[in-house]
């Protein structure tokens, strides 16, 4: 179904890596390999090139509506719970079932490169909403100084929640 309540009809979707959306702002590169469009809104999938030495926002946050996975292709990510610090290398998986805070970063200074999925899809719009914003601030994305508060108020509309580290 849709989310206007009519039926919708789904297709078979393939899509080559030249045919994906790309987005990004300094070293983040963002491929929608799928998108909610694609999958009815079931979930959506992103290749992502972390940029070197990435950390997430310094709040520890919980996605209330969605699910996030990751797959690691290539380097190193890690992720903090609240009880343990993971490091993930290519092959890798973590899983992160909505309500569960978390942190996520890349630990090298050089790129990492994974794919993430969002179920249901929505969250996956986030990052053209972040970008957008941020490109109007600063070079990168992650420049915390200048992008911060527009990434906050991004959260905020896809129903994330934030607290700090335990």
């Amino acid at each position: 179904m849709s989310t206007n309540g009519t039926k919708q009809t789904l297709h078979a979707v393939v899509r080559r890596p030249e045919e994906a959306e790309r987005i990004g702002q300094g070293a983040e590169t963002l491929s929608y390999l799928l998108t909610g469009e694609d999958t009815g809104g079931a979930f959506a999938m992103i290749e992502r090139v972390v940029a070197p030495n990435f950390v997430s926002p310094p709040q520890f946050h919980a996605h209330k509506a969605d699910d996030w996975m990751l797959y690691v292709l290539e380097g190193k990510l890690c992720l903090a719970f609240e009880d343990r610090v993971a490091e993930l290398s290519a092959g890798s998986v973590g899983y992160v079932p909505r309500g569960t805070y978390f942190r996520w970063w890349n630990p090298e200074a050089k790129p990492a490169r994974g794919l993430f999925l969002y179920t249901p899809a929505n969250f996956a719009n986030f990052f053209r909403e972040a970008i957008a914003l941020t490109k109007l601030r600063a070079e990168k994305v992650h420049d915390y100084n200048r992008t911060l508060p527009d990434i906050l108020s991004v959260q905020d509309r896809y129903g994330m929640v934030r607290r700090p580290a335990p």
